[in-house]
């Protein structure tokens, strides 16, 4: 659905005059005619939710609804709906519609298991003994669609059921937004905004289907029940590890995709710059590309790297599994010798962090001493090969701009590779060579 305009047109009810007039209306008590009342609040609790979990409202979201000018947005023939206000507040009563900022406080779970469990019942019987006293003017603000915000959290669980790892079950919030915000949007056409997937992951929370934490360095981290576990497990060290891991392979993907584009980028350049008779300006673009390879092949090493761990990881199902994959891993190596309870291996694990470091540091002073040689020479590139390319690129060039000049020279080329006649074929032409009886009929032209 594309708009709110065509939605509410293929509603049987509004191409009805008579009922539109009955569903415009006003609400009267409803202990004067408790269906019709009934009965018209179902119709707008359908249309206000279809409408607000499409992001037909606000293309911007598909969980929450602004109170103020909602009646605007159903306008119909110049009229506007003049009992919305006490479907909001009927909405806000059940707890169907919840103010945001309440919803996203940190008291926000106690709050919602007091109001549902505790005062909807009690709020609900009073209701039905003393009526609805809610003005029209005291529902304005925000507010989260609940019923909404159920939807898209249980297209994200069916959607996770395909996980097939225990790495699948920890991510970051912009990993989770990345995997979920179009496959779990009711609306394939608009996926879910930043605000959208917020307010679901809290809802998971308070339903102990995920849990979260905070991460200087990483963010938010996300963490779904694993099926083999009877309840949700905190989020570990291990856990962190792991997310750090994903991300690093995130980012050098990316990288990955930025390198290569350079290098098919200074491939154009140089081509260019020969075909302009530029020859410096291409050697240097050359150089620019072998020094983007160099990296590439960097980083690609070190991605391979990384997806291997993973994929040790994903294939380790016990703690000793685990314990020889992430063995390449001084973090992860600490984590699991305090959960072992070892003493000594503990120390020696230390001293080797503290000679990978040592080793490290000496790696980038080498890489940064290699790079100042880079930036005032040629250090690592081979002068003789980039010249021989550069060759290649100039006789390509100069035998493109050869043929395009000169066809005559072309056709005489292709005439003298035919083969000459058999000596058993009689010759009756004047004797003159294929060349003369060629540049006759040119020179004519």
């Amino acid at each position: 659905m594309k708009s709110l305009a065509l939605y509410l047109e293929s509603l049987p009810q509004w191409k009805n005059d008579m009922k539109m007039q009955h569903y415009f209306a006003s609400f009267p008590p409803r202990s004067v005619n408790p269906h019709a009342y009934d009965e018209r609040l179902g119709f707008w609790k359908e249309v206000i939710g279809f409408a607000v979990a499409n992001a037909l409202l606000d293309s911007a979201t598909h969980t929450t609804l602004t109170a103020d000018g909602l009646s605007r947005k159903f306008n119909r023939k110049n009229c506007e709906p003049i009992g919305l206000a006490t479907v909001l507040s009927e909405m806000k009563a059940s707890k169907e519609i919840v103010e945001l900022s309440e919803y996203m406080s940190e008291a926000g779970v106690l709050s919602w298991v007091i109001g549902n469990l505790v005062l909807a019942p009690l709020r609900w019987g009073v209701t039905q003994v003393l009526g609805t006293k809610s003005s029209p003017r005291e529902v304005s603000g925000r507010f989260v669609l609940m019923p909404a915000v159920a939807g898209i959290a249980e297209r994200i669980r069916s959607i996770h059921s395909e996980a097939s790892s225990s790495t699948d079950h920890i991510m970051t919030l912009e990993q989770f937004g990345s995997r979920f915000s179009s496959r779990a949007s009711p609306n394939s056409e608009v996926p879910l905004s930043g605000e959208d997937i917020s307010i679901v992951v809290r809802y998971l929370e308070q339903r102990m289907i995920i849990s979260t934490d905070y991460s200087e360095s990483i963010g938010v981290i996300v963490k779904f029940k694993n099926p083999k576990h009877q309840k949700l497990l905190p989020i570990t060290d291990l856990d962190r590890n792991i997310v750090t891991i994903k991300t690093t392979i995130d980012t050098l993907n990316q990288q990955i995709i930025q390198l290569e584009s350079k290098e098919t980028e200074l491939t154009r350049q140089a081509q260019e710059r020969v075909r302009n008779h530029q020859r410096v300006r291409a050697l240097f673009c050359l150089k620019q590309k072998k020094a983007i390879q160099e990296v590439l092949h960097r980083r690609m090493e070190s991605l391979n790297s990384l997806v291997s761990i993973m994929l040790k990881i994903q294939g380790a199902e016990t703690d000793a599994e685990i314990f020889a994959a992430y063995s390449v891993g001084a973090d992860a190596l600490k984590t699991v010798l305090n959960q072992n309870g070892l003493t000594v291996e503990r120390v020696d694990d230390t001293m080797g962090k503290l000679r990978d470091v040592l080793a490290s540091e000496q790696e980038i002073e080498e890489a940064i001493r290699s790079g100042q040689e880079s930036l005032h020479g040629t250090s690592g590139i081979d002068d003789d090969e980039l010249e021989r390319e550069l060759d290649q690129l100039l006789n390509q060039e100069q035998a493109t701009e050869a043929r395009r000049a000169s066809p005559q020279s072309h056709l005489l080329h292709a005439l003298e590779s035919l083969p000459a006649p058999s000596a058993s074929v009689p010759v009756t032409e004047a004797p003159s060579s294929k060349r003369d009886r060629l540049e006759m009929p040119l020179e004519a032209m």
